[in-house]
């Protein structure tokens, strides 16, 4: 069985091999039919990516670590109208950051884990353009609230296992084609967002909070869709 890291591996190797395979399909695949008033879609998402990560503190300290992340979830989708949807789901995620702490002044360092997982409940709503008969470009606004926990391999009074409770927005844009009547294919190309988390540690009289915002675009990132239209 992969482990999350060999997926990333294979993912890495796959990447130029996938994208070279959508523009096959967007160029040359018949569509079917146009999205319409009363459509649903049963979408399914993934999400894989691998980042580097560097961080510095005033007690000369640093870290240098790995960011790996594997996101998938469940969505429905409603057609308001043929360019307008609504859509509620389910999302899982795994993060596992790996690395090490380095103390410049003696040049030690500490080897460290951190695993989370966050079960998130997401509303949104998607606008669609229609660009030519073969696909269209969508601009989507989604909210979501998230429950998890935070896992350290290795813990400290800095880094402590803890619940997370998290709010989030962002404004996604992607491309969506329709492979047959009842098939579509989607891929995410950037977003803007913000979240709002609240955590928890154990053994700790105080909660943490943190806010995090920004525009991610990013090839690492790609999100790809598969839909079933009924």
């Amino acid at each position: 069985m992969y482990s999350l890291s060999n997926f990333l591996k294979i993912l890495d190797i796959r990447n130029i091999i996938l994208f070279t395979s959508v523009l096959t399909l967007l160029l040359t695949t018949e569509v079917f039919a146009q999205f319409e008033k009363g459509d649903f879609l049963l979408r399914t998402n993934i999400l894989a990516s691998q980042n580097n990560n560097e961080q510095f503190f005033f007690n000369n300290e640093s870290y240098e670590s790995y960011i790996k992340r594997l996101e998938s979830g469940l969505f429905l989708e409603f057609f308001l109208k043929e360019s307008l949807s609504i859509n509620f789901g389910i999302s899982r995620s795994f993060t596992e950051q790996s690395g090490y702490q380095f103390v410049q002044s003696t040049l030690e360092y500490n080897e460290f884990v951190n695993k989370r997982s966050m079960t998130s409940f997401n509303l949104g709503a998607q606008i669609y353009f229609n660009l030519s008969k073969k696909f269209w470009v969508k601009n989507g606004l989604n909210t979501n609230f998230g429950i998890g926990k935070s896992e350290p391999e290795l813990q400290s009074p800095q880094n402590l296992k803890s619940e997370i409770h998290r709010l989030g927005f962002s404004f996604n844009h992607g491309v969506v084609y329709q492979l047959s009547k009842s098939f579509t294919l989607s891929t995410s190309i950037g977003s803007l967002y913000y979240v709002y988390e609240i955590e928890d540690p154990e053994d700790f009289d105080a909660n943490l909070v943190d806010t995090s915002y920004g525009i991610n675009f990013s090839l690492s990132s790609l999100s790809f869709g598969f839909a079933y239209k009924f």
